[in-house]
């Protein structure tokens, strides 16, 4: 295939097309330098993030490729000129994160490592600006080992290792250290901003013990079960746990038994929560307790839309990504209509409005405020 020398692809891998969908509308707002066009490869329920990657590598004819994960959403307007700037800035850099790590640890647990970069993230209890720039320094971007898989931009392509990594784990550091192989510099530019936010709420972690021994037998030359010996990131017997509680608690949500849930869900704290879902759930529940002992009930509650929590859920994240597209500016009805209406006509109240925003963006007493 012939490459396009002014085209940017954006590659993403995806299993839910609601967050696939609010993915794209970020990418639909940002400026497109001049003479360059743009492509979206949507990659749907992959086997693994190198199969889904390698395959979208195949399908585009782009030079520039933005691999990144379905629940990353790129604010930074001026994205494409800047990732272009950086590349033809210097031909040896061959991909381009917005966090990674210089001088990361023989254990290979990375995640917990990285010290460049900038990004905000939604860990589902709210949003934090995880910033490790100096704000003194001048260099337009930092050199790493490795960068996180949230987002990878390249100008090269090198086949994703699908013969090592058939998981969801790992594939991140392994690319880095093929480009790194390869010859290619792997950087990290000053964001004056963060560029993006990533939606990611609780990892599951729940192969990564597996990958790792792979990926320090492949790169680090180290025996893995001495490196790995007492560092176990997952642990099953939680996740088991985590799992019948959440089974537990649809069980009842379909009961309409919301003062069980409470019970259940009181007995442990939310940052002990180590499922996404779990978290919501309790947010949820934190919305019903307020809503049922506000003596103003002129609103339809949160928990009355749906006795269901599959629908109750995509309801909830609905509504944040409806407050945090206000939060970033897009205000029109065409964006934001459908939630302005909902206050309106009052099926949805000022608590669950708030305690959404609260969840959901850095600022919500400006989302609100504009709402209200």
């Amino acid at each position: 295939m012939k490459i396009n020398e002014r085209k940017i692809d954006f590659i993403v891998a995806y299993n839910d097309e609601s967050y696939f969908e609010e993915c794209c509308f970020y990418i639909g707002q940002l400026a497109v330098p001049d003479g360059y066009e743009i492509g979206m490869l949507g990659i749907r329920d992959g086997l693994s993030m190198t199969s889904a990657y390698n395959e979208g590598m195949s399908a585009s004819e782009a030079k520039y490729k933005v691999y990144l994960h379905q629940d990353v959403f790129i604010f930074h307007k001026d994205f494409m000129e800047d990732i272009l700037a950086i590349f033809q800035r210097d031909k040896s850099i061959g991909m381009i994160g917005v966090l990674g790590g210089i001088h990361l640890p023989e254990d290979a647990i990375y995640y917990r490592a990285w010290n460049i970069g900038r990004v905000k993230a939604d860990n589902a209890i709210n949003v934090l600006e995880v910033n490790f720039q100096d704000p003194d320094a001048e260099e337009p971007y930092l050199e790493a080992e490795a960068i996180d898989g949230m987002m990878m931009i390249t100008q090269y392509d090198l086949p994703w290792r699908e013969d090592l990594f058939q998981g969801w784990d790992f594939y991140d550091a392994s690319q880095s250290f093929e480009f790194r192989r390869a010859g290619y510099r792997i950087v990290v530019p000053r964001q004056k901003e963060a560029w993006c936010l990533h939606d990611c709420g609780v990892s599951k972690l729940k192969d990564y013990d597996n990958n790792r021994s792979i990926f320090i037998r492949e790169y680090l030359n180290k025996k893995a079960e001495v490196t790995i010996a007492g560092q176990t990131v997952f642990n099953e017997a939680r996740y088991k746990s985590l799992t019948n509680i959440r089974n537990h608690i649809v069980n009842l949500y379909g009961k309409e038994d919301l003062s069980s849930i409470s019970n259940v869900l009181k007995q442990t704290d939310i940052v002990d929560l180590m499922l996404t879902e779990l978290r919501a759930m309790k947010n949820v529940l934190e919305i019903y307790s307020v809503e049922k002992s506000d003596p103003d009930k002129d609103w339809v509650m949160f928990t009355d839309h749906y006795f269901d929590w599959e629908r109750t859920y995509i309801l909830y994240r609905e509504i944040k990504f409806l407050v945090r597209r206000i939060e970033q500016g897009y205000t029109d009805k065409e964006y934001v209509g459908e939630l302005m209406a909902m206050y309106r006509e009052k099926r949805i109240s000022p608590n669950a409005l708030v305690l959404i925003s609260m969840r959901a963006v850095t600022d919500w007493k400006k989302v609100v405020g504009l709402i209200v």
